[in-house]
């Protein structure tokens, strides 16, 4: 610890050093000491400077890895809905190609003379991954078929068309009667009806 001046002077004279050089001395010791304090205080204001960088590094790095983070979170959200749109798209192309299996195989089954009626339950038997295109046909519409016809071959054939039953109309005059009329399908009383329309009013009114 410094020694203020006075004491300085009291101990010099109980060393015995002369009054002459007692003030020298007083003053080389105060200058040493204000020296001293000069560097202390530098020394200090450096390591405060040094103190002040070394919180301001840590904010930053505190910034960037908070910055890190959130960009780490941004990119697996962008990966997420990139990969559920990839899937959708993936799907709306598959019913599509799908859809158009399913008509071609429709006028395959058609063409095979299949049960109108039962053509889209047999539709639903298709495994349509397993179907392959050429262009815009089936590859092998026979493959595709036989499988078909072997699970339901009792759904395929030629549909004859029976026609207008014969019909022996009391008196023999040639007329259809209202209780034969009646039994023909909706189809065939329209077509009866339009090549005999004088016969309208008895068969329907």
């Amino acid at each position: 610890m410094a020694l203020p001046k006075k004491q300085l002077k009291e101990k010099l004279q109980e060393w015995g050093v002369s009054e002459e050089n007692i003030q020298k001395a007083v003053e080389y010791i105060l200058d040493g000491n204000s020296s001293s304090l000069d560097a202390l205080r530098e020394q200090m204001d450096e390591y405060k400077s040094r103190a002040d960088k070394a919180d301001e590094l840590t904010r930053e790095r505190d910034k960037y890895k908070a910055d890190y983070e959130a960009l780490q979170k941004t990119s697996g959200d962008a990966a997420k809905v990139q990969a559920e749109y990839d899937a959708y798209r993936q799907q709306v192309e598959t019913d599509k190609a799908n859809a158009g299996k399913k008509a071609l195989i429709k006028k395959a089954l058609e063409d095979a003379h299949a049960n109108p009626a039962a053509i889209d339950l047999m539709l639903n038997t298709v495994k349509l991954d397993e179907v392959e295109l050429d262009g815009e046909a089936l590859k092998d519409a026979e493959a595709v078929l036989k499988p078909i016809r072997e699970a339901h071959a009792g759904l395929f054939g030629t549909v004859q068309n029976q026609g207008t039953p014969p019909l022996n109309p009391p008196g023999g005059d040639g007329k259809m009667t209202r209780e034969s009329f009646e039994k023909l399908p909706l189809s065939k009383r329209m077509e009866y009806i339009n090549a005999h329309p004088e016969q309208q009013k008895e068969l329907i009114d």
